[in-house]
């Protein structure tokens, strides 16, 4: 268990540790200034009468007793008085200072998990990305780099606790080592009897995480499918599955308040006791002096409640800890599949003026045994028009995929201009392509802002062109704000097949020597469909064209038609051929 929080310190030690040398520094400094107050107690309550010679085999102590009780009571009173003034002013500086680092050291770390979990999954592998629910990724980002930040918290708090304990044990040693060796046999043995609740602490943890991870995915179930839940009248075994899960998350969330409350509990039980048998032995049995008896119950109040806190924030920190350790979990595997950056193979420049050349590719999934893509070879001539059909789940989305170079196939390889495409340079490939899918991305921003957040160097002629050869230019003019008319969120402002239009317009912005257009009309409407048919058409022979097709009518003008099925391709030819020889079949 214990080594889970060595390795969650060691990574924040490796990206703010001078911050933390400095907190643990000033942790140090605001102990040593409390410890000094304490001392300063002994010679307080002197001249003030309520405590005699201090009967400790410390000679420090009793030195400036002894100085204080030489001077005199009004002097010393107020020298005393003046030092504690100064003694917590500073003190509170260095707490002000101390609490503003520790939130830079949270939300720094904060912010650099994000990024860095960011920076894996885009650099990561298409394969790799696909695999994951995009809920468990949003839940990362949000709730667990949320709860890694409280388990931040709690690193710091215990920090702060164990250099103060360490402080606090000197100067009681100082005043009375076998009153202090008592508090602490007794504080460790209390430990010893809780430390089961760090195990359940961490089980908790574990729980909490896998509800959240549930709770997110059925938010962004529920809500992308809000449509077909009410048309089909199915909202209230809905809410019942949902509410049952913010149940278990509720009752977690009590399970949580019982831990954490179960040590401070029997620390204040038992310190009870065992101090009012102390204090009854000392005044009946022992006849202890007062002045005495009022350090053994100094001692006790200031170390026993660090026991109790420390045991708190172990168990907070027990119960964050799974968060942590299934993000570096998640790192590690995009960081093991993550895509090759080369900056000098990034240089490598390709064109298109002959034709793209697929060589014996095959392709499979991770942990499928079938290949999907088996043994293709086919050539795409430069600035043609070629598409793909085959039935769904034929393989022609996974070829798409391929070409982009987001798969990388196990066997064959892809030429452009008879250059290799590897995985080294495929970086540089992609900066000839664009892509069209059938559920594109929208920003909840305006047209504008969603054309140019892909090409930031876009000219108002650029973009005017852009829209007019995607004709997307006459309906974005009869718009009240034309070209800065907010879309929504994921475009629900606008129709299905104005948002592919805007689409291909932020696709041909990027001047691309490629177009991949995947599935771009199959849920659009007749007369929006002819729309799209008519913006390709009018690209034909203005670049290399590959359009992933369901309906025959789009690809009526292509140059070259491959048949895939079942990952395989089955034939090829133009639209006649395809018609009359291959669909009959």
């Amino acid at each position: 268990m214990f080594r889970n929080i060595m390795d969650f310190a060691i990574t924040l030690y490796k990206y703010l540790g001078k911050k933390l040398i400095l907190n643990i520094l000033l942790i140090t400094l605001q102990s040593l200034l409390n410890g000094t107050g304490i001392v300063l107690l002994i010679p307080l309550l002197s001249v003030a009468g309520i405590m005699g010679s201090i009967n400790s085999s410390n000679f420090l102590l009793k030195d400036i007793q002894k100085f204080f009780m030489s001077l005199p009571n009004s002097i010393s009173l107020i020298i005393i008085l003046m030092l504690f003034v100064l003694i917590i002013s500073f003190t509170a500086l260095l707490t002000r200072q101390t609490s503003i680092l520790n939130t830079k050291i949270t939300e720094e770390f904060s912010s650099h998990l994000r990024k860095e979990l960011f920076k894996n999954v885009v650099h990561s592998k298409w394969d790799c990305i696909s695999n994951k629910r995009f809920s468990d990724l949003t839940n990362t980002f949000t709730m667990e780099v949320s709860r890694i930040s409280s388990a931040t918290v709690q690193l710091l708090k215990i920090i702060s606790q164990v250099i103060t304990a360490l402080v606090q044990i000197i100067v009681s040693f100082a005043i009375s080592a076998p009153i202090t060796i008592f508090a602490l046999i007794n504080g460790f043995i209390i430990f010893i009897l809780t430390s089961s609740s760090l195990r359940n602490a961490k089980k908790l943890g574990t729980s909490l995480l896998f509800m959240n991870k549930e709770l997110q995915l059925q938010i962004t179930e529920q809500l992308n499918g809000i449509k077909e839940v009410k048309s089909y009248c199915i909202q209230d075994s809905q809410i019942k599955k949902f509410s049952d899960l913010v149940k278990k998350i509720q009752c977690n969330s009590i399970n949580f308040s019982k831990i954490q409350s179960t040590p401070d509990t029997i620390y204040k039980i038992i310190s009870a006791i065992i101090i009012s048998l102390f204090f009854y032995s000392s005044i009946i049995i022992f006849k202890v002096a007062p002045s005495n008896l009022l350090i053994v119950l100094f001692i006790f109040g200031r170390l026993w409640p660090l026991f109790s806190s420390f045991q708190n924030s172990l168990q907070n920190l027990f119960i964050m800890i799974p968060s942590f350790n299934n993000l570096m979990e998640i790192n590690k595997e995009f960081k093991d599949n993550s895509e090759v950056i080369n900056l000098i193979n990034d240089r490598v420049s390709f064109s298109l003026n002959d034709y793209l050349e697929l060589r014996n590719i095959s392709f499979k999934y991770s942990g499928k045994n079938n290949f999907s893509i088996k043994n293709i070879s086919l050539k795409i001539p430069s600035r043609s028009f070629t598409a793909f059909i085959g039935k769904s789940g034929s393989g022609k989305t996974t070829l798409a995929n391929i070409i982009m170079g987001l798969l990388i196939p196990q066997n064959g390889c892809i030429l452009s201009d008879y250059k290799e495409i590897t995985e080294e340079n495929v970086l540089s490939w992609r900066k000839n392509l664009a892509y069209v899918p059938q559920d594109p991305f929208i920003f909840n921003d305006t047209i504008k802002e969603n054309l140019i957040k892909f090409s930031p160097d876009a000219t108002e002629k650029e973009l005017s062109n852009a829209l007019k050869l995607a004709c997307a230019d006459e309906f974005i003019s009869k718009l009240p704000k034309g070209i800065d008319t907010i879309m929504g969120d994921r475009g629900i402002k606008l129709s299905g097949g104005e948002r592919q239009r805007i689409v291909l317009a932020r696709a041909l912005l990027r001047n691309p020597n490629i177009l991949i257009l995947d599935e771009a009309t199959s849920s659009l409407d007749i007369e929006n469909e002819l729309k799209i048919q008519q913006a390709i058409e009018g690209l034909q022979g203005k670049l290399t064209l590959i359009v992933i097709a369901h309906r025959l009518s789009t690809i009526k003008a292509a140059d070259n038609i491959f048949v895939i099925e079942d990952g395989i391709l089955k034939d090829q030819g133009n639209y006649e051929y395809v018609i009359n020889k291959i669909i009959p079949q």
